[in-house]
C-alpha cells in the first residue's frame, strides 16, 4: 500500500490534535522502586517539506522527588532544509506569563544527551527514497513545584535550544491537562512509599 507525504503530514497532525496522556507505574527491579511516569507526549510537530521534526516530553517522578523530564526531537531528514540537534549546551525554557502579564523563566540545563540513528522511506508511484531518521534527547530535572507552576501559569510558552531551529511554542490546556495528571498519580505513588 502506498502513502502519500502529504496524507501522512494530515494523519500525524489529526493524532496529535486527539492524543491521550498515558501515566504509567512499573517495578524497577534493579533498583527495586516504583517508576511512575507520563509515557512521551507530543508538544511540537514541525515540517519542511519531506523533512520534519516532532517533539515529545516524558516526565518520570524519582524517587528522591525530583521530576526527571526528557524531551525527544525525532528528526526527518532531507535534502535540504534540515532542522539542527540538541547539543550538550543547549537549555530547556518555560515562560510563564501571569494574568497581571508578568514573565517569569524556569530555565534548566541539560543533563544528558543521547542520540539514535535509523532510516524512513518516503514512497511515491514510481520511486521510493530513503532518508536518515535522528532521534535526539535530552535530560532534565525540575521539582514538583516548578511543574505546578507550569500547570497553574495562565499562559506557558516553550523554548528549547536547538541550535539555529530553537523548538518553540505553547502549551495548551490539553497539555497542562497531562501534566497536572501525571503530578496527581505520581506523588500519591511517592507519598505512598513511605
Amino acid at each position: 500500500m502506498k502513502i502519500s507525504t502529504s496524507l501522512l503530514l494530515c494523519l500525524s497532525l489529526l493524532l496529535s490534535a486527539c492524543q491521550t496522556p498515558r501515566i504509567t507505574e512499573n517495578y524497577d527491579h534493579f533498583s527495586q522502586t516504583k517508576i511512575c511516569k507520563l509515557e512521551p507526549y507530543q508538544i511540537r510537530v514541525e515540517y519542511r517539506g519531506p523533512t520534519g521534526r516532532n517533539t515529545f516530553i516524558t516526565l518520570s517522578m524519582e524517587k528522591d522527588g525530583m521530576i526527571k523530564g526528557i524531551i525527544t526531537s525525532e528528526i526527518r531528514r532531507g535534502v535540504f532544509a534540515n532542522y539542527d540537534e540538541f547539543t550538550q549546551k543547549s537549555k530547556i525554557k518555560f515562560i510563564l506569563t501571569t494574568v497581571d502579564q508578568k514573565v517569569e523563566e524556569l530555565i534548566f540545563p541539560v543533563k544528558e544527551l543521547s542520540k539514535a540513528h535509523n532510516t524512513y522511506s518516503v514512497v511515491s508511484e514510481y520511486i521510493t527514497l530513503t532518508f536518515p531518521l535522528i532521534n535526539v534527547l535530552v535530560t532534565f530535572n525540575m521539582t514538583p513545584d516548578q511543574l505546578n507552576q507550569i500547570i497553574n501559569a495562565p499562559k506557558v510558552d516553550f523554548y528549547f535550544e536547538s541550535g539555529k531551529d530553537p523548538i518553540e511554542g505553547t502549551f495548551g490546556d490539553a497539555h497542562k491537562e497531562a501534566f497536572k495528571q501525571f503530578l496527581n498519580k505520581c506523588t500519591s505513588t511517592l507519598q505512598a512509599k513511605k
